[in-house]
């Protein structure tokens, strides 16, 4: 199989762009006035989902750049601060961010130096390519609960 099929499959996938709506697009069209909403029984809010989001996807590019990671404890460093609520400003701070590690993936993905295959320096059980399945799986995963919160709480 043509590598350049498999880089822009991963990128697709990561981005959601394959058969639902991608998770950008979700979040960019969530409504602000909407973000620190709860649901019953939903034990966050569209706000602290989108940062957990944000930090498992920080975590990771971490995990595959970094020889020296060190684990972060679960589940206090993947979830923003249990209540918080964020501002308009700390959302598209999220978002940034979002985007800026969505491009550095992209980057890592199209490195003709990389080897999505190869054993990551730190973890010979663990490859580039299974990271970003990983990822992408995460992701998705999240994203279809956001849409079900802009579904329950109209926020369209």
């Amino acid at each position: 199989m043509n590598l350049s099929v498999i880089q822009q499959e991963l990128i697709k996938a990561l981005y959601g762009k394959q058969s639902h709506m991608p998770v950008m697009k979700i979040i960019e069209e969530f409504p602000v006035d909407k973000i620190n909403e709860h649901i019953d029984e939903v034990p966050y809010s569209p706000w602290e989902l989108v940062d957990h989001i944000r930090m498992t996807q920080a975590d990771i590019i971490d995990y595959i750049q970094n020889p020296d990671y060190k684990e972060r404890k679960w589940p206090e460093e993947y979830w923003p601060e249990k209540g918080k609520k964020a501002n308009a400003a700390e959302w598209n701070k999220s978002l940034k961010q979002l985007r800026e590690d969505f491009k550095t993936l992209e980057d890592i993905i199209l490195d003709p130096q990389v080897n999505l295959t190869a054993p990551l320096v730190h973890n010979a059980n663990h490859t580039l390519f299974r990271e970003l399945l990983i990822l992408a799986n995460h992701n998705s995963y999240h994203g279809g609960q956001l849409l079900i919160f802009r579904r329950v709480l109209k926020a369209y």
